[in-house]
């Protein structure tokens, strides 16, 4: 039986998803679906990027001491973009950071921060029934 996709294994395309969406055919007449699905995927991405960014800027003046996030919007802005033309040159290098080099620390970011922080309320007292 043959699949979706007949010559090309999915693990060597770049996105399998998309290219499955580009063969949606549903009757006759709704054909190319793939413009809704990158409108979904660009209107998400620009949500989960906004939030990121303003949470990362209320994180800054809490750090800081500051009261307004409205002078650290510009600088972390800079940031954000020069860090987003240095860091990956393309998308086999992105796609290796993602496989090789984010997976250990994603452990630690999941599994011992959380339980530090509960060992920290739980020695000052704050935890509540734990």
């Amino acid at each position: 039986m043959l699949g979706l996709f007949e010559e090309v294994e999915p693990k060597n395309m770049t996105f399998p998803f998309f290219s499955a969406m580009h063969m949606i055919e549903v009757g006759n007449f709704l054909e190319r679906i793939d413009a809704i699905h990158m409108s979904i995927w660009v209107l998400s991405s620009f949500i989960a990027i906004a939030t990121f960014y303003y949470l990362a800027s209320l994180g800054i003046i809490q750090v800081l001491g500051l009261e307004d996030y409205k002078p650290t919007v510009a600088p972390l802005g800079i940031i954000i973009v020069s860090l987003s033309f240095l860091l990956f040159n393309n998308l086999a290098e992105l796609n290796e950071f993602l496989t090789r080099i984010v997976p250990p620390y994603t452990a630690i970011f999941l599994v011992f921060f959380p339980y530090l922080m509960l060992l920290a309320a739980l020695v000052r007292k704050i935890g509540g029934g734990v």
